[in-house]
């Protein structure tokens, strides 16, 4: 079972214990939500001390904690492959993501009274006095049901 993950930039291979995925990118390996690295976060679940400091005055963990597996497991493997693809599809997003969020930045802006007009405001009265209204059918809804 590995206790440590890595990531070879020049080999573009990211270990685990004595394993490794080759052609793993840089920007995948550095990957971040709301601050920490996803790889890395993915896994501290998995490896084999799992053990987390006392913080303050959380409880001790449970002993359902100790139990686990002795050794790295194929399915273990098939998630990393499965995140290391999202975080490559995620990645190859970002320059899609960036330039749509700079056309709403600097697109036209809407004003409250376009949005009045439009009757924008209407659905969130409604909702406040509790009038239900029908948007139609779901995205799940068939024509059958």
């Amino acid at each position: 079972m590995p206790d440590s993950i890595h990531y070879d930039a020049g080999k573009k291979r990211l270990l685990a214990g004595q394993g490794y995925v080759e052609n793993v990118g840089p920007a995948v390996w550095l990957y971040e939500v709301s601050g920490k690295q996803v790889l890395l976060q993915w896994f501290s679940y998995r490896k084999a001390n799992r053990e987390r400091p006392i913080i303050g005055d959380r409880r001790t963990p449970s002993p359902l904690g100790g139990i686990q597996p002795d050794r790295w497991l194929a399915e273990n493997t098939t998630e990393l492959i499965n995140v290391l693809n999202v975080l490559g599809c995620l990645v190859d997003l970002e320059p899609a993501q960036a330039a749509l969020l700079e056309s709403v930045c600097t697109g036209p802006a809407i004003s409250a009274e376009e949005l009045r007009v439009a009757g924008a405001f209407e659905a969130q009265a409604q909702l406040r006095r509790g009038v239900t209204m029908s948007v139609g059918p779901g995205l799940f809804d068939t024509a059958d049901m």
